[in-house]
């Protein structure tokens, strides 16, 4: 059973009755249960928003991916882990070793960190410990989710050492769209950039995963002649962004960089009623409350 609760900072999340499974027993429901339910979720949130997910299973060896997702621009292969903190460390898999599996099942590998909060009483929020809490037959057993996409790809690129400005890399960004080629953008990607999207049910959690699915994006454009419209905006504390027109709606492209490497960027749907100082806050204000999946995958850039 899932349910919308408003969390104590006014952002909404998706909330489980979980009481295990019905072939365990005891008091506390076992990591082996908690390790299921949260490859269940993933792999369910992926399946009812149309996308192609097969292959599930409950493997935590490494020796198998716990399902694949075909997501249209590329098949993406999970591995699904408890948060350390909940119980014994998870085996750190071996990078070689996932990237051959990757490769014989013609996926990307993503590794997927579950955050587990437990309601314990009422207005409290308390981290999932596994053999503390989580009983089987609690009073309010309530779980919220969230989780933390990792890329296994190995990535050896390197990067530039210019320390460009974020308003000079918003113009990179713009290059790359004017000229439909990232050439010069792959340079200054930081090494764990993270590209969300309001349009996009994923989170692409490398600059790898990125320049794959925006070179599949350049390709159809070019293939169709179409030239991207868009405009540099900026807001009163002169930071620039890009608005796209796309067919008539409206999207405002911005970044977050660190160090003269771009760390973040999001394609988020765009307000005509309000500039963009009000925008900024709209999309705040969107990724907090009339989203919710965007709280179930943590936005963390670096």
């Amino acid at each position: 059973m899932t349910l919308q609760i408003t969390t104590p900072d006014g952002s909404e999340a998706k909330r489980f009755d979980f009481k295990g499974y019905k072939e365990f027993d005891g008091e506390q429901i076992t990591q082996q249960e908690f390790n299921r339910f949260v490859i269940d979720i993933l792999f369910e949130e992926y399946q009812i928003r149309g996308v192609n997910v097969y292959d599930k299973n409950y493997d935590k060896d490494n020796l198998a991916f716990n399902f694949i997702a075909d997501l249209g621009h590329s098949k993406v292969g999970f591995l699904v882990r408890l948060n350390n903190a909940h119980t014994d460390k998870f085996e750190e898999p071996d990078v070689n070793e996932i990237n051959l599996l990757a490769e014989k099942n013609g996926c990307t590998p993503r590794l997927a960190i579950a955050n587990i909060n437990t309601f314990e009483t009422v207005g409290f929020w308390k981290p999932l410990k596994i053999g503390s809490n989580g009983f089987r037959n609690g009073i309010y057993s309530l779980y919220v989710v969230e989780f933390i996409y990792k890329s296994l790809l190995i990535d050896n690129a390197s990067t530039t050492s210019e320390n460009a400005t974020n308003n000079d890399l918003v113009f990179v960004f713009a290059e790359a769209w004017n000229n439909l080629n990232a050439t010069k953008l792959k340079e200054f990607l930081d090494i764990n950039f993270h590209y969300y999207s309001d349009w996009v049910f994923d989170v692409l959690p490398s600059r790898i995963e990125f320049l794959n699915y925006l070179e599949g994006k350049f390709e159809t454009l070019r293939k169709n002649n179409i030239k991207p419209i868009f405009s540099t905006v900026e807001n009163q504390e002169g930071q620039l962004a890009l608005l796209f027109d796309q067919n008539g709606e409206k999207a405002i492209f911005y970044i977050k960089s660190n160090n003269g490497k771009i760390t973040m960027a999001h394609m988020a749907k765009y307000n005509n009623n309000s500039d963009l100082d009000k925008n900024e806050n709209q999309i705040e204000e969107t990724v907090k409350r009339k989203q919710w999946w965007k709280r179930l995958f943590d936005r963390k850039s670096n």
